[in-house]
C-alpha cells in the first residue's frame, strides 16, 4: 500500500526545483555528542625482593606505589593514589617439582567517562583487582617436560563496558569474580621442536552490582578453553633462526553482553605463525 501526499503541510516535504533538481536528501551540520580534551598521566615506582630462606623455600616480596590523575579544561583533576603488594612463597617438595602460592592487588587507572547528568559526564574511577593463586609446578625429564597446575581466584571492582544508552560513555559495573583450575604442559620432543597443551575451567561472574543481577556470567568468559601450540625452529647449517608455528585454540560458548540475553557460540581457530 502506498503512502499519500499531506497536502495540507508541505512543510513536511524537501522542495524540488524542476529546472534545476538537487538528488538526494540533504544532511544537517553533524554536531559532537560529546567534546573535549583529557589527559591521562599515571607514575608508578616499583620495588621487588627475592629470598631464599632455606635451601628449598623461596619468597618474593613487592609492591608498587602509583599515582593517577585525569583532567581536562571543564573538570577539575581527578587524582587517585594506590599500594599494590604482592607476595608469592615457593617450596621444592621433590626435586624438579614445587608448590607455590601468591597473593596480588592492581590498580589500573582508565580515561573514560561515564554518564552522570551531564554533557561530558564524570571520570570512570580506577579498575582494582586482587587475585590468590596456588599450584604446582614440575619439570621433568631434565627439563624436556615442564607442567604447571594452577588454581586461582580473581576479583576486579569498577570494570567498565559501553553504555548501550548514552553514546561515548561507558558503564561501571561493580564487582566480578573469577575463579578457576588451568593446567598447563610444555614438551620438547625433538631439539628445537616443542610443543605446549593448556586447559582451563573457568566460573566467572558478578558478585556485587546495582543494575546486573548477582550471579550473572560475565561477558566474553568461556567456561572451557583448550589451547594446543607446536613450534620448530631450525638449530644448524646457514637456516638456523628459521622457525614456525602452528595450533589451534577452542573456546565453548560464552555471554555476549552484560545482562546475558544471548550466548557467543562456541569455536575454535586456527593459528600459523613464522619466525625469523
Amino acid at each position: 500500500m502506498g503512502e499519500s501526499i499531506e497536502f495540507s503541510d508541505l512543510s513536511l516535504y524537501i522542495p524540488i526545483d524542476l529546472y534545476n533538481p538537487q538528488y538526494g536528501t540533504p544532511v544537517p551540520a553533524v554536531a559532537p555528542y560529546t567534546h573535549g580534551d583529557s589527559v591521562t598521566q599515571f607514575t608508578g615506582v616499583y620495588l621487588q625482593d627475592q629470598i631464599k630462606i632455606f635451601r628449598r623455600l623461596g619468597v618474593t616480596l613487592g609492591g608498587r606505589f602509583d599515582h593517577a590523575s585525569n583532567f581536562d579544561s571543564s573538570d577539575p583533576s581527578h587524582i587517585s593514589n594506590a599500594f599494590t603488594p604482592r607476595v608469592g612463597v615457593t617450596y621444592e617438595i621433590l626435586p624438579g617439582a614445587s608448590l607455590y602460592a601468591s597473593f596480588s592487588k592492581s590498580f589500573l587507572p582508565q580515561s573514560g567517562r561515564q554518564f552522570d547528568g551531564s554533557e561530558n559526564g564524570s571520570f570512570v574511577p580506577p579498575e582494582r583487582g586482587q587475585q590468590w593463586e596456588g599450584g604446582v609446578k614440575t619439570a621433568l625429564l631434565g627439563g624436556r617436560l615442564s607442567t604447571t597446575l594452577a588454581i586461582y581466584n580473581l576479583s576486579r571492582t569498577n570494570v567498565t563496558t559501553s553504555d548501550a544508552v548514552h553514546p561515548n560513555f561507558y558503564s561501571v559495573t561493580g564487582q566480578q569474580r573469577s575463579r578457576g583450575v588451568e593446567l598447563e604442559l610444555t614438551l620438547q620432543l625433538l631439539p628445537g621442536w616443542n610443543v605446549t597443551a593448556a586447559y582451563s575451567l573457568i566460573d566467572a561472574k558478578v558478585t556485587d552490582d546495582t543494575d546486573i543481577p548477582v550471579g550473572t556470567p560475565t561477558q566474553n568468559a568461556p567456561r572451557h578453553s583448550v589451547n594446543i601450540w607446536s613450534t620448530y625452529e631450525v638449530r644448524r647449517t646457514w637456516l638456523r633462526g628459521l622457525g614456525v608455528g602452528f595450533g589451534g585454540r577452542a573456546y565453548t560458548n560464552q555471554s555476549g553482553d552484560l545482562f546475558d540475553t544471548f550466548k557467543i557460540p562456541g569455536y575454535g581457530l586456527l593459528d600459523a605463525s613464522p619466525k625469523c
